[in-house]
């Protein structure tokens, strides 16, 4: 008996660590993707026409393959708490997801 609850003790302890990891792995990866400035794939082209709707012009940049709904919604929110720069576009984007 006694073998069997140190053996859940040390299972629960791995379990901790594994989510422990797996949270640092995530920070890591936020602080990679989210908190840099490099402009990845197409974002160039999201974050023009996000930047056109918080200007008020409602144009449609025709290298854009998505329905403009999208940009439009963090557009109309960046523009409510006067958040302007990619990092910040980008944690509004995070948090909608």
């Amino acid at each position: 008996m006694q073998n069997y609850i140190f053996g859940i003790g040390m299972f629960v302890n791995k379990n901790r660590a594994l989510v422990f990891l797996l949270c640092m792995a995530f920070f890591v990866w936020m602080w990679m993707i989210f908190l840099r400035e490099n402009i990845y794939v197409d974002e160039g082209y999201h974050t023009r026409q996000i930047h056109r709707f918080m200007k008020g012009n409602y144009e449609i940049i025709p290298a854009l393959t998505t329905i403009p709904g999208y940009h439009a919604v963090i557009a109309f929110i960046a523009n409510a708490f006067d958040i302007s720069s990619l990092k910040q576009i980008r944690v509004v984007s995070l948090l909608l997801s």
